[in-house]
């Protein structure tokens, strides 16, 4: 058995939506956008799941990661994981 190469490309997208929702004409907007990327990989930060086209995979980091990390008062070792 011989190795096969494939030569491939991965689109990624990323944006900070503001905490855009859909409630909210920019965020209408925003998810549109997002759809229209055709990207295989979106990754938001200040974003919420609404915004995401619905046909794919969510890797959800969680809703509370403290700005400070671990010198914010409100760090707490062991609380933050990646829910799938």
């Amino acid at each position: 058995m011989g190795s096969m190469m494939v030569d491939a490309a991965v689109k990624v997208s990323t944006w900070n939506t503001q905490w855009a929702t859909l409630r909210s004409d920019r965020g209408t907007r925003v998810a549109a956008k997002l759809a229209s990327t055709e990207a295989d990989i979106i990754e938001l930060t200040e974003g919420t799941r609404g915004l995401l086209p619905a046909n794919g995979q969510v890797l959800d980091a969680g809703s509370d990661w403290a700005f400070g990390g671990i010198w914010d008062s409100r760090y707490e070792p062991g609380k933050y994981q990646i829910r799938t």
